[in-house]
């Protein structure tokens, strides 16, 4: 009897393609996802903060921090209890049964592109095994990006001390002399430099150079949005509203390169202007670095 319905057998059929087609389609999902997480692993960076007094932002220990490129790398790695993206802390009577080096530095000790296992101290550990092993040499490494010498020497006064190392290695670029500098790091980095989130050092009225202790209450300058090319524009003028004393600082440089105040790219012409040897500041910048050297050696020994 035709009551309007299709044949059973016809059901059947449409019901078992209709099946095999969401089957197939979630195969092809869970093929996707499987090759985008074996070519992607995650897609977002994040590096958790924390801010310790005395000492200045560092990674929060234990969590897990992730840096990529979204094509070469894509690394996960732990900070370890004291903040470090390293292994965890000897204790201080197992150091002190090696010949430990303690290794301080920006973001080439930190190395966020890095895994572990793969970062120069350790392979300086495994090489110095097979090549010195009467030696015994074991390392620990104290690095954060955007840091100089003088932002780095709670990284050896809280921390790398407790370990009493044989050898204390600083990991110097060219970028430190800016780092060193507070208000050339305010420039680059965007924040007060009379509220700075790592120690920063400044000459008294004597000339003598004093340290300041980071700021809990640190703050970037007021400048969201900034395309890359007005950000420094917004900088000087926000400097310049806030503490009329940078003034001639600034003015001295952006004056040599008013350019630079619209041109996209001009963070590395900007930091070639400001290695000119003939410009005051830079050589401020030589003699904050060398104040952070000689307090790293006087430390030390």
């Amino acid at each position: 009897m035709d009551n309007g319905k299709p044949p059973r057998r016809w059901r059947s059929v449409v019901g078992w393609n209709v099946l095999f087609l969401s089957l197939g389609t979630a195969l092809i999902f869970i093929d996707w996802e499987a090759w985008f997480h074996l070519r992607e692993p995650f897609t977002e960076a994040r590096r958790p903060t924390r801010f310790v007094p005395g000492v200045g932002l560092l990674n929060e220990p234990g969590a897990e921090a992730r840096w990529t490129d979204h094509g070469n790398f894509w690394v996960a790695q732990r900070a370890n209890r004291w903040g470090f993206l390293d292994r965890e802390p000897l204790t201080p009577d197992q150091a002190a049964q090696t010949c430990h080096i303690a290794i301080i530095g920006d973001s080439f000790v930190e190395a966020l592109e890095v895994p572990v296992a793969d970062k120069f101290h350790v392979r300086l550990e495994e090489l110095a095994a097979r090549a010195l092993p009467r030696l015994n040499i074991s390392t620990s490494a104290y690095g954060r990006h955007a840091t100089g010498q003088i932002n780095q020497l709670p990284f050896y006064a809280e921390y790398a001390r407790l370990l009493r190392p044989k050898l204390v290695v600083l990991v110097f670029v060219d970028n430190d002399f800016e780092d060193n500098h507070r208000v050339l790091a305010a420039i680059f980095k965007g924040w007060d430099p009379d509220q700075a989130p790592y120690v920063v050092a400044e000459k008294t009225a004597a000339g003598a150079f004093a340290l300041r202790p980071p700021d809990p209450a640190w703050r970037m300058l007021p400048i969201p949005g900034a395309p890359r090319g007005a950000r420094l524009t917004r900088l000087r003028a926000e400097l310049l509203a806030q503490r009329p004393r940078y003034q001639s600082i600034l003015e001295a440089y952006l004056s040599r390169a008013p350019e630079l105040l619209s041109a996209e790219g001009h963070g590395p012409k900007l930091r070639k202007l400001l290695q000119d040897p003939t410009l005051p500041l830079f050589g401020e910048a030589i003699e904050f670095t060398a104040f952070a050297l000689d307090e790293f050696q006087r430390r030390v020994a």
